[in-house]
């Protein structure tokens, strides 16, 4: 059991004779046992010069309570060791030869350090720029990151899905982009513990040093004061909605003088269920019902998912830090099915005919990346970093359909067969170098340069009808970016101001279909926040930013993706990237009540209409770039310590939306869809025990009508409630979550304009129950690194 121990104190040996001055030294180790004599695994065990309180070494005993410190210089010391439970031990010795110790620590009876830590309250906190969660050693870091989300304030959690203010925003870990796909980033983080997280940080304005892709920003700060040893953890999880779902994972995290190793793996295994309701009203040319077409599908698709994260620090120095990242997802067999029928209704409301369609798919996804990159500190207020990221993505889809139609008296009339295989792959390399420096207390200059290269490659072989479409289509695009940010502090005022610049080339080429695109622009993405704050009380702020959306490599795909016989989702290799500019501003009281006036606008939004067309009786979601966006509104958003027991994070807005498009299947008319909506969320957390291992949450959230695009989604609700439980001195955690208590969380989706009616309605499985267990092995006192490093661009392919 000590042989790596003692070989780690042979090699320092070793190295100490060949690369320092002789000096005399000697090897300090023992066993610490608690006061019946039981060996204590994982204990914390810190060395301290006795002269200046300098620590110089660190460590954690093995299974059997047994350390061993590298060989130390003759001198004075004092040893602090620590356990979770136990009463800290503080040990001084004289070093003048080997020593072997027996260190003795006794149960805890009074001051129980733990509890008063986790006794302390989350804090909520306003800067220039974002809002930041206070949440490190409160009772909320007994829970996994994806409980603590639903209880920051300005954050929706629903269905697996993460929104601020209804949209799906990045997520970054240590200011490091978090790649994955919703429902796989979420399944991530409700695997981890959130007992290294200190602070979630919501930046609904990212500032220039932040790609100008996308809107708001969570970032996930981890406590960094990591000590030296090695944890691990065993997660399990059920979910019972239409069928079970299964969750394994385990992660492992390893700290040593100068290096830092986390790994975590997932094994998920999902079988999911969607009801769909359909129907379309075509017209004549006159304006009259031509006929009503009613559908209703069943889907069903399950897969197996394996997802792996590995970080590897290397610290050759206080200064400087070398950094490996490698991330893989790959679902190797998912497979669905879908069935449905439609009813085909005259414009009298008689059935005039009937067609039943069977849809199979296959597919297989994989994506993987990899990061290096590197930190030096190259003085005291100045810091260079740099990362260089390679990233793959692959699908491969193979879809039959198989369609039967019926008279209006059940008669077989004719079948129609469809299939469709089609590949993608994406390669994505890019390049990165930051460099921050502080002139002064202060002030603070960022400065820094990007580039990134992708390329995707798209094939399709469909079969429809004796119809036959070859098609490949390949997709290049470059980015180059520059960008430049400043903020300082005078007195009362905060501000910052950064100015950042992306020069754009595209070119991509449809054979088939004869399509190409080719583009090149220049854009400039100005950031400004102003903060004033008069009094601790009372705080003013004004914000600016502009922000640019790429279409996702989806979109951008020209291939045609049936639903049934009449219903696709069709991609455009032309469409160009949006571009938003946002305008806020804010009061905050208290450090505890924040209050906000917002406006933005957007040109060329990328959304995803639905038109039908009413001679083919087809209907389309058609990736576009429509007219505009506008929108404007007040938000409300706040956490506060009810009670000692009792406390509230809630949020709320009042909001006018609009959208402008063409209409492409109504003679291009402009079409104004605006609304004005609200949404309220409250999340209770309630502490059940004077301990702290009893937790319970109860939230609501309430949207009431909003419009996009062309649809109009119908108001809803969703009531959640959970409790959590830990024991054995937090090694044993256990969650029970119950989703969508009241069934009231699939809202309907219509069309109405011009000659355009449709409604839409899918039944996902949101209401569900779900438990999970957790096992914490090792020394569970360790923060952990896992930050996930990613590029924006790589953001694109998970749609």
């Amino acid at each position: 059991m000590h042989a790596i121990p003692k070989l780690t104190a042979l090699l320092v040996v070793v190295c100490s004779v060949f690369c320092t001055p002789s000096t005399a030294q000697h090897i300090v180790s023992g066993t610490v046992v608690d006061s019946k004599g039981k060996a204590v695994s994982f204990a914390n065990i810190i060395v301290h010069k006795a002269q200046d309180s300098t620590q110089i070494a660190g460590l954690v005993t093995d299974d059997e309570g047994f350390f061993e410190l590298e060989a130390l210089p003759e001198d004075d010391y004092f040893l602090k060791t620590t356990f979770v439970g136990l009463k800290e031990n503080i040990r001084s010795f004289t070093l003048s030869e080997a020593l072997r110790l027996t260190i003795t620590l006794s149960e805890e009876t009074t001051e129980l350090s733990e509890v008063v830590v986790l006794a302390k309250k989350p804090t909520l906190e306003r800067k220039v720029d974002r809002l930041i969660f206070n949440i490190e050693d409160s009772s909320l870091s007994e829970q996994l990151i994806g409980d603590v989300l639903r209880k920051t304030p300005g954050i929706l959690v629903l269905n697996d899905k993460v929104t601020v203010k209804g949209d799906e925003f990045q997520v970054y870990i240590n200011d490091r982009r978090v790649s994955l796909p919703q429902d796989d980033l979420m399944a991530f983080l409700q695997s981890t513990p959130a007992s290294n997280v200190a602070s979630i940080e919501v930046i609904t304005n990212p500032p220039a040093r932040y790609d100008a892709q996308g809107g708001a920003i969570v970032n996930i700060v981890m406590d960094k004061a990591l000590l030296p040893g090695y944890r691990g953890g065993l997660s399990t999880a059920i979910e019972q909605a239409v069928f079970p779902k299964y969750e394994y994972g385990t992660s492992h995290f390893f700290k040593s003088e100068k290096t830092k190793l986390y790994f975590n793996y997932m094994l998920r295994d999902r079988k999911l269920n969607e009801d769909v309701e359909q129907d379309a009203t075509f017209f004549d040319n006159d304006s009259r019902v031509n006929s009503t077409w009613n559908a209703e599908r069943n889907r069903i698709f399950d897969y197996t998912q394996h997802a792996a994260l590995l970080n590897f620090d290397y610290s050759p120095n206080e200064k400087s830090t070398f950094s490996i990242s490698l991330n893989g997802t790959l679902r190797p067999d998912h497979e669905g099915t879908t069935l449905g029928e439609t009813m085909i209704l005259g414009s009298s409301g008689t059935i005039d005919s009937t067609f039943v369609n069977n849809n199979d798919e296959e597919l297989e996804t994989g994506a993987f990346s990899a990061n290096l990159g590197y930190v030096s500190s190259v003085s005291d207020n100045t810091t260079l970093s740099s990362d260089l990221q390679y990233a793959y993505s692959g699908l491969n889809e193979d879809q039959r359909i198989l369609t039967n139609f019926f008279s209006a008296n059940n008669e077989p009339s004719f079948s129609e067969n469809f299939t469709s295989l089609s590949d993608q792959e994406v390669n994505i390399f890019s390049a990165q170098v930051d460099l921050s420096a502080s002139p002064s207390e202060t002030a603070r200059l960022e400065t820094g340069l990007k580039f990134a290269a992708i390329g995707s490659d798209n094939d399709v072989d469909q079969n429809r009808a004796s119809e036959l479409i070859d098609d490949t289509f390949t997709y290049n695009e470059e980015n180059y970016a520059a960008y430049v940010s400043y903020e300082n502090s005078l007195g009362k005022w905060n501000f910052k101001a950064g100015l950042r610049g992306e020069y754009s080339v595209v070119d991509g080429i449809s054979e088939a279909l004869g399509q190409t695109t080719d583009l090149d622009y220049f854009e400039v993405f100005p950031t400004a926040y102003i903060e004033y704050a008069p009094s601790e009380k009372h705080s003013y702020s004004l914000r600016y930013r502009r922000s640019i959306d790429r279409p996702d490599y989806a979109g951008i795909n020209p291939f045609r993706r049936f639903q049934s016989f009449n219903a696709t989702i069709e991609g455009d290799p032309t469409l160009l990237p949006d571009l938003t500019d946002n305008v806020a501003f804010g009061y905050t009281f208290d450090q505890a009540y924040t209050f906000e006036l917002y406006y933005y606008s957007v040109d060329n939004a990328l959304r995803s209409p639905i038109f039908q067309d009413n001679n083919s009786r087809t209907v389309r979601e058609v990736f576009t770039n429509i007219e505009r966006e506008v929108a404007y509104g007040l938000d409300f958003f706040t956490y506060k310590n009810i009670t000692d027991f009792w406390s509230l994070s809630a949020a709320a807005s009042v909001f006018f939306s609009e959208d402008r498009f063409r209409a492409i299947e109504s003679d291009n008319s402009l079409v104004d869809n605006g609304l004005w909506a609200a949404y309220v969320q409250a999340m209770n957390e309630l502490t059940l025990s004077s301990e702290h291992n009893w937790s319970a949450d109860l939230g609501l959230l309430y949207v009431s009508s909003v419009s996009r695009g062309t649809k109009r989604d119908q108001g809803w609700a969703n009531l959640n409630a959970g409790i959590t439980k830990t024991t054995n001195n937090r090694r044993w955690t256990f969650q029970l979550r119950v989703e969508d208590i009241l069934n009231t969380s699939n809202p309907e989706q219509t069309v109405a304009y011009l000659d355009q009616r449709s409604r839409l309605q899918t039944i996902y499985e949101i209401q569900r129950v779900r438990f999970s267990l957790r096992y914490n092995f090792g020394n569970i006192k360790l923060s952990q690194n896992n930050e996930v490093k990613e590029s924006e661009e790589k953001e694109r392919l998970q749609n």
